[in-house]
């Protein structure tokens, strides 16, 4: 499994706005009808449960999207830049070539960055950040906590010489149990003929990060714990309250028991996402 990394953001934020508006009118429906009807129905049943799921997903990839389209931004403008270089597109071509030899090597050696199939004829624009890497217009995140994280990071000869870092993703599954996989892969990166003081740069910055010399993005995880706070306590009064007219039998349709179920189940997720932002906080800031 690979991380594609983040591109198209407005794109997406559009697909987004659109699942949103869907999902709403899917709810809005199923009230309506059920109201209509004076009993639950499985139509209606599916219509609500299946928006408001398909909502609150589509609405957290939207903030994402916004996020993605904010970081685009800040790197294009310079932000926290570390180096930047154009690789032409002949030394792009024989890029592609290399890191289809090198993909081949097996399990590890996947570049998570997938070259575009034809070369830009004024080359390919590569934009290091302190924390990052922009790649023909594909963003990947280089941190040491999260999800996605990498894990060492070695410079390689060659015509060109690339820049690599190995890379470890974090997934789930449940089937019958849970079960956490890691992936091992890597992000490779062409380095320009005239830029080998710049990646030398980027390769002693990156292998501080890795030592925790330097920590970037340091209060990212505590805004983690923030919002996951900030979400428990917003989902847990609109699930009381959801329990509260409920209790008092007051004439709402479906809507107490939907607050109080939806609630709920946000409550627990703020929490979980605040256990979880305070875990990697500790984690982002211990020594190796």
């Amino acid at each position: 499994m690979k991380n594609s990394g983040l591109s198209n953001p407005g794109r997406n934020a559009i697909i987004c706005v659109i699942l949103v508006v869907a999902s709403t009118v899917s709810v809005l429906w199923g009230i309506a009808e059920m109201n209509a009807l004076g009993h639950e129905t499985g139509a209606t049943g599916a219509a609500i449960g299946a928006g408001l799921v398909v909502g609150i997903i589509s609405l957290a990839m939207f903030v994402l999207s916004l996020k993605g389209m904010k970081m685009a931004q800040s790197v294009r403008r310079g932000d926290n830049r570390l180096a930047r270089w154009i690789v032409p597109a002949d030394r792009f071509d024989a890029f592609r070539a290399y890191n289809k030899e090198r993909n081949a090597l097996g399990a590890g050696y996947g570049n998570d960055y997938k070259p575009s199939r034809k070369s830009r004829p004024d080359g390919v624009e590569v934009i290091f950040t302190t924390d990052g890497v922009l790649i023909d217009g594909s963003y990947f995140p280089i941190v040491t906590t999260g999800m996605y994280r990498f894990a060492g990071v070695q410079i390689i000869p060659g015509s060109p010489a690339s820049i690599e870092f190995g890379t470890r993703m974090t997934t789930m599954s449940n089937v019958t149990v849970i079960m956490v996989h890691q992936h091992a892969g890597v992000i490779r990166v062409p380095i320009a003929p005239t830029a080998t003081a710049d990646a030398e740069k980027v390769l002693a910055h990156f292998q501080k990060v890795e030592r925790r010399e330097i920590v970037v993005q340091p209060d990212i995880w505590r805004k983690r714990i923030r919002w996951g706070l900030i979400a428990f306590l917003v989902s847990a009064v609109v699930a009381a309250i959801g329990f509260g007219l409920e209790a008092l039998d007051v004439e709402a349709g479906m809507l107490p028991l939907l607050m109080a179920i939806t609630g709920v189940i946000a409550a627990i997720a703020g929490l979980i996402l605040a256990l979880l932002g305070w875990l990697l906080h500790l984690q982002q800031h211990r020594k190796p």
